[in-house]
């Protein structure tokens, strides 16, 4: 605020002009750092806040990341069978979790007195609260019209990421469960894939990143992207599929072996080949093993600014894998290779070691876990791998190399 007095002081009125000048450049160095991300999911309240930050003509022009919180909740008729359900979910959990992180949570068993009980009826109360603001959100449109509307008043979003992570709340989302008896939702990542493909086909936006997270607590065949969104998918989602990924620079996929039927159909090959400006593509799955071939993921496609590429989890042939490097030869410079298993047999991983050292002129390399389906264990020294890709070192799986 500038008081009339203060001006009296300046030799020039149009000084006040520069004052201005001086608030709209602070604005615009302040404005990046106020708020980075925006989370939310098919819940009125977390629509409700992304509809209101896109609306703020500052907050709007900050936002570089869109979190799409995917977990959605299931239809539960009674007490009874809400009670078995969260128990069988709460067992799963809990053995994931001591496998991932030695935890020492205790089991939770049935209610054991009326206080308990109590919780549980709130708990299944509060579930069925939000079941019931989900469906009607879904079924009225408002999750893609929210997002579309977000997406064109938000002009700087740099990436959106699907998310299973986070647990929505009726107040926002939260660490920790508002009763121990409350049941966490699943993820839902072929819901949250289609409703995205289809906003940024429908709104236009440049949004140059997609990234579909790991949850490591749900690694079963349907937990995160599985085939089944491709299996089924109409010919307009499709398009918009094909539209969506077009403007694409990065792409973090996180999939699932579910509907097999789906990968082997090769549309996600087809749509991946329209991001002609991929410059990082990363294809993990959420469990071991995962047998696929490079045409269902990859097709034929070259793309001329891939210069990152990272594959985990999956089972493949050898010869298809350096296929596909040799295709990127004069790009790529950083390769990360996460728990593959190579159908080839014995020596299949020092023979592609030694194929990718001809073909490309990478500047990093990491490879963890490596497997070629024998019963010998595998394991290849950092240092000496960069110094075989990199330099004049011998190849590390060598039978020749100490």
């Amino acid at each position: 605020m500038i008081s009339s007095s203060d001006r009296d002081y300046w030799p020039y009125q149009s000084n006040i002009r520069n004052v201005r000048l001086v608030c709209r450049l602070f604005e615009c160095l302040a404005t990046p750092f106020l708020v980075r991300s925006v989370t939310f999911g098919p819940l009125s309240t977390q629509l409700a806040t992304l509809t209101a930050i896109s609306r703020h003509p500052v907050i709007s022009k900050s936002i570089s990341e869109i979190v799409y919180n995917c977990n959605l909740y299931r239809p539960t008729r009674s007490l009874q069978e809400y009670q078995k359900e969260m128990l069988e979910a709460h067992g799963r959990n809990l053995q994931r979790m001591r496998h991932l992180a030695h935890s020492q949570t205790p089991k939770l068993n049935c209610p054991a007195s009326g206080e308990e009980y109590l919780e549980l009826q709130a708990a299944f109360s509060l579930y069925r609260l939000h079941y019931d603001d989900q469906t009607r959100m879904e079924a009225s449109g408002e999750v893609m019209a929210r997002l579309c509307c977000a997406l064109t008043r938000m002009p700087n979003v740099k990436k959106i990421t699907l998310s299973s992570t986070s647990s929505c709340y009726l107040g926002g989302y939260g660490p920790t469960s508002p009763s121990k008896y409350f049941m966490e939702p699943v993820p839902a990542y072929n819901k949250a894939f289609l409703h995205t493909v289809r906003a940024l086909s429908l709104t236009g936006a440049q949004v140059p990143e997609l990234d579909m997270e790991l949850n490591v607590f749900f690694d079963h065949e349907y937990s995160h992207l599985y085939g089944g969104v491709f299996q089924g998918m109409s010919n307009m989602d499709f398009g918009h599929c094909c539209d969506a990924f077009r403007g694409l620079r990065k792409v973090t996929m996180t999939v699932s072996p579910g509907k097999m039927d789906g990968w082997t159909a090769g549309k996600l090959a087809v749509i991946l080949s329209g991001a002609t400006e991929l410059e990082d593509l990363s294809f993990y799955s959420c469990s071991w093993g995962f047998p696929i071939q490079t045409s269902w993921i990859f097709g034929t496609t070259t793309w001329h600014r891939l210069t990152n590429l990272g594959i985990g989890h999956v089972t493949l042939d050898q010869e298809e894998l350096l296929s596909l490097l040799k295709r990127h030869s004069r790009t790529l410079k950083d390769l990360r290779l996460y728990r593959i298993f190579l159908t080839n047999g014995a020596g299949s991983w020092e023979s592609l070691l030694e194929g990718i050292k001809a073909c490309l002129s990478l500047e990093t390399i990491l490879i963890t876990d490596p497997d070629d389906l024998c019963e010998e264990e595998i394991y290849i020294d950092p240092e000496k791998l960069d110094d075989y890709i990199m330099g004049n070192g011998p190849n590390p799986l060598s039978c020749e190399t100490p």
